[in-house]
């Protein structure tokens, strides 16, 4: 029997791939290629024969990765020699395959865990029907490579979607010509290495790299971030209100958390036909409140905790010290008077039974302090959670008028804080142990979107007494609330794919720099998980750049 050995295969590319159907069984031994949906949660894992075989010289193996579509865009040919040196013969073809398409490979690992110093890279730069009958057949031979350990590690990377297309196309240039400087390497090697490593371990990211991250404050820590977060089940809408123009999510909080979210915009509100609060998204009118009710507050903090007693099931990790912001804002009570939906006035009961509910759900794991003065965004994660999984618990003050938290049930021994954004002006004395700044760009166009939130950051003066939060949001026009087709949901398909190459951009370019802690602090995206958002990579290639 030949020996076997096994090539660990990882997609960056914006496509699925999958095997294609009905292999012959002389080509493949074992074949596990599970439909791809985000990054994969570990290399796939194929094994083939390797030495002579009774027919032929050489074991050759075809595998032939397309997309969901059935369009094939690389098929992989290995082969063997002696049962140790194997080579990779490669052809690429399709009208629909990436423009800026490599191979990263690893000679004796699989590429998670390997240097980035050890990467080689190859272009996939021609289009041929020529079927390899061995591993000297064009038109991408890649060997020999001695593989000791009877395996060997391949990335398909499309430069496009993890870089942007202008630093993609100086990086694919450089490898097509064979002059990939040094720096070069570094840069894009480092930068896909964290992307495979990075991206399979989104559920509890922060215990998985607790030694990169345990160091660093809110004010130069980046993290993902959920808008809405409460809005992926709509309980009950208005008139003119759906999901369409309302809901922002698709996973509830339990799996935002799952997805990597630790920041959560909360924004809690009574309505007079349920029964406690619900997570909502509303807008105050001419004419009454337009909005829905989403999950219900009970049932969100139940997740966090749920969340935190849980094992993932892929990479049996369970939180140990995942740090996890709920902001609290946008109070109010949203009652029907003669049929109209009209925002009334939370009153101090009410307030105080959220606090109750807060409290009472989420227990032990708020985080607290006898320091009633505490800024959060100075403290470090190992601070805030080195003894467990903590909870952050924040309430806008806004001005202290009507529907703000009151200052009064501010108690952070209780592990009750004050939040206010940083645009807002405070009545004088009113002080909050986090400040963040949030602006967003208010566009649906994403090419202003970018640019907003870069000049913004840009023009951000870093504090470690306050936080940076990037809206990578796009908010539907009036156009598109009356007659247009757009909704929350086309246009989050259309950000959250941009913000990591947008974030490799910043780092090549100097937005952020590695010599100082300013970051942004809070990824904040609408519809996490669904779209590629890959915000976890973002975060965590943002906190390594250092």
């Amino acid at each position: 029997m030949p020996d076997r050995c096994t090539l660990y295969i990882t997609n960056l590319t914006s496509d699925n791939l999958v095997p294609v159907s009905s292999p012959a069984p002389c080509q493949m031994d074992i074949w596990n290629f599970p439909t791809l949906v985000r990054l994969m949660t570990a290399p796939v894992t194929v094994q083939f024969f390797t030495g002579s075989s009774d027919e032929d010289d050489g074991a050759e193996q075809n595998y032939a990765f397309s997309t969901n579509e059935g369009q094939t865009v690389i098929d992989v040919y290995a082969t063997s020699d002696n049962g140790s040196v194997h080579y990779l013969s490669v052809r690429s073809k399709g009208a629909t395959q990436p423009q800026y398409c490599v191979l990263a490979i690893a000679s004796s690992n699989t590429i998670p865990g390997t240097a980035a110093s050890a990467l080689k890279w190859h272009a996939l730069t021609g289009v041929t029907t020529a079927t390899p009958q061995s591993h000297k057949a064009p038109p991408y031979e890649i060997g020999p490579i001695s593989t000791d350990n009877m395996s060997m590690g391949i990335a398909i990377v499309d430069l496009g979607y993890v870089f942007g297309d202008t630093l993609a196309a100086t990086y694919f240039q450089a490898i097509s010509s064979n002059n990939l400087s040094q720096t070069q390497k570094e840069q894009l090697s480092t930068a896909v290495v964290n992307a495979i490593n990075f991206g399979g371990y989104t559920s509890s990211w922060m215990t998985t790299y607790w030694n990169e991250v345990k160091h660093l404050a809110l004010s130069s820590l980046s993290m993902p971030g959920t808008h809405d977060a409460g809005m992926a089940v709509l309980t009950l809408s208005t008139d003119g209100s759906d999901a369409c123009n309302t809901q922002t999510q698709t996973l509830t909080i339990g799996g935002q958390l799952s997805a990597g979210s630790r920041y959560f915009d909360l924004r809690p509100a009574t309505w007079d036909t349920l029964s406690g609060f619900y997570l909502s998204h509303w807008s105050d009118k001419v004419g009454g409140v337009y909005g829905s009710a989403g999950q219900s507050l009970n049932d969100a903090l139940q997740e966090v905790v749920d969340y935190f007693q849980s094992t993932d099931s892929v990479t049996g990790v369970q939180p140990a010290n995942e740090c996890v912001i709920l902001k609290f804002s946008h109070f109010g009570a949203i009652n029907q008077e003669l049929g109209t939906w009209m925002l009334d006035t939370l009153d101090n009961t009410a307030f105080q039974n959220l606090v109750s509910t807060v409290k009472n759900t989420l227990g032990s794991y708020l985080f607290t302090s006898t320091n009633a003065t505490i800024n959060l965004n100075q403290q470090t994660l190992h601070t805030l959670s080195g003894n467990g999984n903590r909870v952050l618990a924040v309430f806008d003050l806004g001005q202290q008028g009507d529907n703000d938290f009151p200052v009064s049930l501010v108690n952070t021994a209780q592990g009750i804080f004050g939040y206010l954004d940083d645009t807002t002006d405070p009545p004088s004395g009113v002080t909050a142990n986090m400040v963040v700044y949030d602006n967003f760009a208010n566009s649906d166009d994403l090419d202003d979107m970018i640019e907003d939130q870069t000049d913004k950051f840009n023009n951000y003066k870093h504090s470690v007494e306050k936080s940076f939060l990037l809206s990578w949001t796009l908010t539907l026009s009036t156009w598109d609330l009356t007659v247009g087709s757009d909704c929350i949901s086309t246009l989050a398909a259309e950000a959250d794919p941009q913000l990591l190459p947008n974030m490799n951009q910043w780092m090549s370019y100097g937005t952020v720099s590695a010599s100082n802690a300013k970051r942004p602090n809070v990824l904040f995206i609408d519809y996490i998980g669904a779209y590629k958002d890959y915000a976890v990579v973002a975060a965590m290639q943002l906190n390594t750049f250092r």
